[in-house]
């Protein structure tokens, strides 16, 4: 088996497993972006600006519509999404630029990043020559065709980053993705045949606490008695059969560390929202719309954890308002203007300094909901259907002092004379 970081070719290491990494296909996960491109050339971002294409002229001769979807991640030592890039089937006249920028939280170590894509036979192969900067978190490579493409860890560990009360026992992996051969494909371009090796050796260290190898490639950590002195503390594993060149550099017995944050108190809190606001005027009167919704939230030292999410249908009155001949009447009241739509997460973290529960969407999906909407019929004409569009919804953050037992945030809406006032309520209660 062969290592290969970066564009330097590794020494050569004998597997034990010569399957090539064969897994299920990615199923999508949010949303698509598509831009036709033609001769000229073009660029296109996927939704969450992670990936990016760069469509040089003369890479298709006709105007052709290129996408971006995200799909979910079955490659070992994936890092975030997989992207389905389309079209697929043909074959570029001129390699297609396709870029990551990936976040430093996403990796455990940059040195051992690679880019690798799924085939139709389900295989991963990683191109052989791309080009990684380190400084600038991304990572990019030459392609002439499009199929589901990620970043990958060639040595990762999992999780990289944990919170675990003291006494407490958090369970950690690592995976080896190596190379079994090196290929060509019809396009002329240098591919590995990825798999995943099983044939590691490793050691294990932390900096508090106790950590218990339980197979090479598994581990499980134990916090102490007491928040340590160094915290997070450091769990660290070395690959003691492992040797491959980067950039000029020989790594030998590579290490890679993951930070567990140990606490020693925890609290919960109940957070519920609740609205009035008016939206649509009809002569000198408005529907006023009300909405409601509850969330628990989870602080365990520095982490935060969103739960338990409960949304609310929101009401809309009076069902029917009528100015100068002309009656607009309510079809649905939508989702309102508290809403978090299955695939919003929301993750938060706590400052000690501020003593401040800090909340805000994590995930690639906004949170997004539909108007409300009416059918407005005149006398003598034809009815007309107004809102029913997607806007945006709350929360998409939030902060409160997780010293208080109770606390409001209240913003108010004033009317001016043409919509009631109107209000946003923000309460949050500890309850333990």
């Amino acid at each position: 088996m062969t290592l290969y970081i970066g564009c330097s070719k590794d020494d050569p290491i004998t597997p034990v497993n010569m399957d090539p990494l064969v897994t299920l296909v990615g199923s999508p996960i949010g949303s698509t972006t598509s831009s036709s491109i033609d001769a000229s050339g073009g660029t296109l971002t996927s939704a969450d600006g992670i990936v990016q294409l760069i469509v040089p002229a003369g890479a298709v001769s006709s105007a052709t519509l290129f996408s971006i979807e995200p799909v979910s991640n079955y490659c070992p030592g994936g890092a975030g999404n997989t992207y389905r890039l389309q079209p697929e089937g043909i074959t570029f006249t001129i390699p297609v630029s396709i870029s990551f920028h990936y976040a430093d939280s996403l990796v455990a170590n940059e040195n051992y990043l690679g880019i690798a894509y799924q085939d139709q036979d389900h295989t991963w192969f990683a191109p052989k020559i791309i080009s990684l900067d380190i400084g600038g978190n991304n990572i990019s490579v030459q392609a002439k065709h499009f199929s589901d493409w990620t970043i990958f860890e060639r040595l990762s560990i999992q999780p990289k980053k944990a919170s675990v009360y003291i006494n407490e026992s958090v369970s950690l992996k690592v995976t080896l993705v190596g190379e079994l051969s090196t290929i060509t494909d019809a396009q002329g371009i240098e591919l590995n045949n990825l798999n995943e090796d099983e044939s590691i050796s490793t050691s294990w260290q932390a900096s508090s606490g106790t950590v218990v190898k339980q197979g090479d490639d598994k581990a499980s950590y134990t916090a102490p008695s007491s928040v340590p002195s160094q915290n997070p503390a450091d769990v660290s594993v070395t690959f003691n059969n492992i040797s491959f060149v980067h950039n000029g550099i020989t790594y030998t017995n590579p290490k890679l560390f993951a930070k567990i944050n140990v606490y020693a108190d925890e609290a919960y809190f109940y957070a519920e929202f609740t609205s009035s606001l008016s939206f649509h005027v009809v002569g000198n009167r408005a529907f006023t719309e009300t909405d409601h919704m509850t969330l628990k939230i989870l602080q365990q030292g520095d982490s935060v954890t969103v739960y338990d999410i409960q949304n609310y249908s929101a009401a809309v009155i009076p069902e029917s308002l009528s100015d100068g001949g002309c009656t607009t009447t309510l079809i649905s009241a939508g989702d309102g203007w508290f809403n978090t739509p299955h695939g919003v997460t929301l993750r938060g973290y706590y400052g000690s300094f501020t003593h401040s529960i800090y909340v805000g969407v994590s995930s690639q999906e906004a949170p997004m909901g539909t108007q409300a909407s009416y059918n407005k019929i005149c006398s003598g004409g034809s009815s007309i259907l107004i809102g029913g569009g997607m806007v945006s919804t709350a929360p998409a953050e939030f902060t409160f002092d997780a010293s208080l037992p109770y606390q409001e945030q209240v913003q108010t809406y004033p009317g001016g004379g043409v919509f009631p006032d109107g209000f946003v309520k923000l309460v949050f209660t500890r309850v333990q």
